[in-house]
């Protein structure tokens, strides 16, 4: 499902009324519908885009509006429609600029600064190249599922996936667990790509680490990044 947040380019996005500038631009107060969660995305496949009540629709004589990839396009064309509410549905990932023109009684145009939509309609990559080290500072690697006696607190790194066109990385969701355990022995979230284990491990057995990626719009990675590892206590 899409994810689209609206952000003004140089102008603020306004929430009450729309204020007109004396060369004809105007900065408009869009309202949306599903409303922007409180990071300002907006989690639905369509968004409905409405000028908000502080222009009256019965003084619309004309609308248009656009929908470009780069923010020095406008809409110069008055539509027969006298709209003032537009649905954009089926958004690819990426940025967005929507300009929006009105022709108002008697006879005014209203011209909008570019509104910036960033959509993300697809969950990130898990991270890559996930690594494992014999301890926090060793060079040694450890191969995966090969039994290690003097390793009970092993080194993970890796790195981040590419993340666009979609919205950029949040933090990892980190799970670190005895794979014949219900509990995970650790639960994190963390910007680094990295994870040393809070405590050495106890008792023999296979252990592994999983690694979700989740990005700004909220999605997380299908599938997460997985090391196994065997711990033989000596």
């Amino acid at each position: 499902m899409p994810l689209i947040v609206a952000v003004a380019v140089g102008a603020t996005l306004l929430l009450g009324s729309a204020l007109r500038a004396a060369d004809g631009q105007w900065t408009p107060a869009f309202e949306f519908n599903p409303a922007p969660n409180e990071q300002g995305w907006i989690t639905t496949d369509h968004v409905q885009v409405k000028v908000a009540a502080s222009i009256n629709p019965d003084a619309v004589l004309g609308s248009s509006w656009l929908l470009a990839e780069s923010p020095f396009y406008e809409a110069d064309l008055i539509s027969d429609s006298a709209g003032t509410q537009w649905t954009f549905p089926g958004l690819d990932d990426g940025t967005h600029y929507l300009t929006v023109q009105l022709l108002t009684r008697p006879r005014q145009w209203l011209k909008s600064a570019p509104y910036r939509l960033k959509v993300d309609v697809t969950p990130p990559p898990p991270p890559v190249e996930l690594r494992a080290y014999d301890s926090l500072f060793s060079s040694k690697p450890l191969r995966a599922d090969e039994p290690q006696s003097g390793t009970a607190r092993p080194f993970f790194t890796w790195s981040a996936p590419v993340m666009e066109p979609g919205s950029p990385l949040s933090y990892y969701q980190i799970e670190w667990r005895a794979t014949d355990a219900k509990e995970p022995l650790e639960l994190r979230r963390d910007r680094a790509a990295a994870f040393f284990p809070g405590q050495a491990l106890s008792q023999s057995g296979r252990y592994q680490l999983q690694v979700w990626t989740v990005d700004e719009a909220g999605w997380r990675s299908s599938m997460p990044a997985t090391f196994y590892c065997r711990y033989e206590r000596r």
